[in-house]
C-alpha cells in the first residue's frame, strides 16, 4: 500500500513548494516505520508463511537454576565446586585428642604451694600448663609440677594431635596454708591425749597420760603441784608418768597438756 501524503496547512510563504514535499516523505517514512512495529505488512514485504506444523516448533523454556540460602541448586553447580584439600579434610575428621587428670580431684584442699599433677594422654604426646611442658610416657602417664597461690587455684592443660586437634581439660584446687605453730611438723597436725587414773592414793601419787603427736614433737604436763616433758617418738605416740608429791589431800586441781599449739586439761585428786 502506497504512503498516503498528509496535507498540513503550510503559511503561504516562499519555498512552500519545497516544505510539503518534505512534510510529505516524513510522514510517509513515519507509517513505514508503524507498520514494522506493529507487525504489519507492506506490498515490498510480503507475510512470512506460517509453519506446515507446530509440532517442528520448540516451545519448552530452558531451566534455570534457583538459588537457596546462597547456593545454587544446580545438580551441575554442585558437582563443579571444588574439593577441599587434604589437610582441612583430616582436621576436620580427626577425633580430639585423649587427656585426663587424675590428682589432684576436682574442688579439693592441699596444705602444700607445690603441687605434682597427674593425668593420661596419648603416649608421646605433649602435655602443656602454660609455659610448662613434658611428654606422657609410653603407657600415656605425665606429670607437671605447679606452685599454688594461697587460696583458689584453676589449673589448665591442653594437648594438641598432629592434626592439630587441641584438647583442654582444668581442675580447682584450694591451697590452705598450714597454721605457723604447725610449719616443723608432718601428717595432719592433729594432736590428742588422754589420763589413765584420775586420781590415786599411793604414798607418792601419780597419773600416766599419753596420746600421739607429730613425730619430735614436744609435750609437755603441767600444773601446780607437779609436770613433766616427753617427745613423740616416730610414730607419733608419746606416754608420760607424771608424780603429784605436794599435792594436797582431798583436793582437786587441773593438770594440762599441750603440744605447743594445742592444750588439753584434765584433772586430778589425791586420795590418801
Amino acid at each position: 500500500m502506497p504512503a498516503s501524503r498528509i496535507a498540513l496547512p503550510v503559511p503561504p510563504v516562499r519555498g512552500a513548494r519545497i516544505r510539503r514535499g518534505l512534510i510529505a516523505a516524513t510522514a510517509g517514512a513515519l507509517l513505514l516505520l508503524g507498520a514494522a512495529c506493529t507487525g504489519g505488512t507492506s506490498e515490498a514485504d510480503p507475510p512470512a508463511e506460517a509453519p506446515d506444523s507446530v509440532a517442528n516448533v520448540d516451545t519448552t523454556t530452558p531451566e534455570r537454576p534457583q538459588l537457596v540460602a546462597g547456593a545454587v541448586s544446580s545438580a551441575a553447580a554442585v558437582d563443579s565446586a571444588p574439593a577441599l584439600p587434604e589437610w582441612v579434610t583430616a582436621r576436620l575428621e580427626a577425633p580430639p585428642p585423649q587427656l585426663a587428670l587424675t590428682y589432684p580431684a576436682e574442688g579439693s584442699t592441699v596444705t602444700e604451694s607445690y603441687v605434682m599433677f597427674s593425668g593420661k594422654a596419648e603416649p608421646g604426646s605433649t602435655v602443656a600448663s602454660g609455659p610448662f611442658e613434658t611428654k606422657a610416657d609410653a603407657h600415656g602417664q605425665w606429670n607437671i609440677g605447679l606452685v599454688l597461690s594461697a587460696g583458689q587455684n584453676v589449673a589448665t592443660f591442653s594437648t594438641t594431635s598432629t592434626e592439630g586437634v587441641e584438647t583442654k581439660e582444668s581442675v580447682t584446687v584450694h591451697f590452705k596454708p598450714k597454721d605457723s605453730h604447725n610449719k616443723h611438723k608432718s601428717g595432719d597436725g592433729s594432736f590428742n591425749a588422754s589420763q589413765h587414773y584420775g586420781s590415786c592414793g599411793d604414798k607418792l601419787p601419780y597419773d600416766v597420760f599419753k596420746g600421739k603427736a607429730d613425730p619430735g614433737t614436744t609435750v609437755t604436763v603441767s600444773s601446780a603441784y607437779g609436770g613433766g616433758t616427753t617427745t613423740a617418738g616416730d610414730g607419733g605416740y608419746w606416754k608420760l608418768k607424771v608424780t603429784f608429791e605436794a599435792a594436797p589431800v582431798g583436793v582437786e586441781f587441773p593438770v594440762t597438756v599441750s603440744d605447743g599449739s594445742t592444750t588439753k586439761t584434765f584433772s586430778f585428786t589425791r586420795t590418801a
